[in-house]
């Protein structure tokens, strides 16, 4: 009897330790599902626009106030493919640039720091008079770029893609291989002080170690005609993530 009596005790206690710790686990994950699942602000900056919201007007583009100038600004959406896009136009007057840009104090983050950007955008003109830069820089209302910068590239007689990379005026500019289309089209760069890796479609076209910016460069893209004809192309999405050295 004795025996049997200690051996139902011992059972016993392991089932309420086994209760005890199922409670205490199932507690632990509980507190952790209720954590943030912001990032670490003192360390990275994130950016997403999907351009869904905002008008068309400059400063109040997206989500992200995004600014324009230079020719026309409209927006639409094709759902399920895009839930909202801002389409730039020059219009007709030959050699206007068109842009969209990320501009005042909102560029100040995007230096030597390490960054990653993404565009999704669809080129609707693709001819010898137009020209397009989809990147960052701090000159992207004129064309050429004149000072600093980062981008993808088509100057007017080229028919691939150019990774470019721009520090106060000189520049390397590499030859992706990859044909300029009128389809939507994934554009990313990852920028380090040593390295610029350009990828289009999420594969890796360029890679630039030469005359990487070290100054302020800020989100942009910009269409310009050489001609009296109205060139334009569709900006369907932006992301980007910048590591804050500290």
């Amino acid at each position: 009897m004795m025996k049997r009596f200690f051996k139902n005790f011992a059972i016993g206690v392991y089932v309420c330790i086994g209760f005890l710790l199922t409670q205490t686990v199932s507690y632990a994950s509980a507190i952790q599902q209720q954590q943030s699942t912001l990032y670490p602000y003192n360390d990275i900056i994130e950016l997403q626009e999907d351009f869904a919201t905002g008008m068309n007007s400059s400063g109040v583009i997206g989500h992200l106030n995004w600014f324009t100038s230079g020719g026309t600004t409209s927006s639409a959406s094709d759902p399920p493919t895009e839930l909202g896009y801002i389409r730039k136009a020059t219009s007709s007057v030959s050699g206007t640039v068109a842009n969209l840009l990320i501009s005042g104090n909102q560029n100040n983050w995007i230096s030597a720091n390490v960054h990653q950007l993404l565009y999704r955008v669809r080129l609707n003109t693709n001819d010898a008079n137009t020209t397009v830069r989809i990147g960052e820089s701090n000159t992207c209302t004129v064309s050429p770029i004149t000072s600093s910068g980062v981008y993808f590239e088509k100057l007017d007689a080229d028919t691939t893609w150019f990774g470019v990379t721009k520090n106060t005026g000189t520049e390397t500019r590499t030859d992706t291989g990859v044909s300029v289309s009128t389809s939507w089209t994934y554009f990313s760069i990852n920028v380090t002080p040593t390295s610029v890796e350009f990828f289009i479609n999420n594969v890796l076209v360029a890679t630039n170690t030469t005359n990487i910016p070290t100054g302020s460069i800020s989100p942009c893209a910009h269409i310009v005609n050489s001609s009296a004809a109205d060139k334009t192309f569709d900006i369907g999405y932006y992301q980007s993530r910048t590591f804050i050295s500290r």
